[in-house]
């Protein structure tokens, strides 16, 4: 029954950033300081989920699936459990075995970064119009999968692991894409001028992730092939032509974009010092 549940989690592309159960001590701070003594960016743009509740600068609550479900009904959704398929974090879990005594870290770690994302400096564009164009650019992404999708799924073992994966995203992510669309429109949050971070997320951060979900299809296409050799002139070409699609647009969102990658040693120093920050400040009431 552990009282302290500690995850790691990559992030890819952005900068660092928290989860924490609650706030005890000095831990925010620690924690952000602790990142900027290893000079490596916190993440100060836009949270994963507009349900999710921010602390502090680079620090954010970690809940369950509850607050997921809440945000889905509040946008008029009748039955959330149509789109919510999975299931609660593992913070839950643990409460569920220790009680609300139990502490729980969770450190987004990027593999690497630009420094426009920890910067707070105003732009001359407002937030909102930033949400909602990088949503219409999430949703063309999106509609396009799912067409190359419908096109190479007949040839795809349905039982595997990244046919799951890439059906669920399919199913859903166009209703998600539509959720944070009508939030973006409505929301408070999103009022007046973006700051660098939250443009640089809007921009770059998200269209990115985006990519890799459809980069997922030409893994199945590869599956595909070797499960129906017979079909390979079509699989491969539909293949081919993701394939160069999906360079095309990363050439578009990172060739003027100069990033560096973050050395090993200190991703191990952050998670590894995180961890202690956090055990430490837990003692304290």
């Amino acid at each position: 029954k552990p009282k302290f549940m500690y995850s790691l989690h990559n992030s890819a592309f952005g900068g660092v950033y928290f989860y924490v159960s609650s706030g005890v001590g000095n831990l925010f701070s620690e924690l952000v300081n602790f990142v900027k003594r290893e000079q490596l960016p916190l993440h100060l743009g836009e949270s994963e989920a507009p349900f999710i509740k921010k602390l502090h600068d680079a620090v954010f609550q970690l809940g369950g699936i509850q607050e997921q479900y809440d945000y889905v009904e509040s946008k008029g959704i009748e039955n959330p459990q149509v789109f919510i398929k999975m299931g609660t974090s593992s913070f839950d879990y643990q409460k569920r075995i220790v009680g609300e005594k139990s502490f729980n870290l969770v450190c987004e770690m990027p593999y690497f970064y630009h420094q426009d994302i920890q910067d707070t400096s105003l732009t001359e564009f407002d937030r909102r119009d930033l949400r909602l164009i990088s949503l219409e650019y999430l949703k063309d992404i999106s509609n396009y999968s799912n067409k190359i999708f419908r096109q190479i799924k007949k040839f795809c073992n349905k039982s595997t692991r990244i046919y799951t994966a890439v059906e669920g995203y399919s199913k859903f992510t166009p209703l998600s894409i539509e959720l944070g669309i009508m939030d973006a429109k409505s929301s408070s949050i999103y009022e007046g001028k973006a700051i660098v971070s939250q443009a640089f997320d809007s921009n770059i951060s998200s269209r990115y992730y985006s990519l890799l979900t459809i980069s997922m299809i030409v893994r199945l296409c590869e599956e595909a092939i070797s499960t129906h050799p017979e079909n390979n002139g079509e699989i491969t070409k539909i293949k081919f032509d993701l394939e160069k699609w999906i360079e095309q647009k990363i050439n578009e969102l990172l060739s003027s974009t100069k990033f560096d990658v973050i050395p090993i040693q200190k991703l191990v120093r952050v998670q590894i010092g995180s961890m202690f920050i956090t055990l430490e400040n837990s003692t304290k009431k």
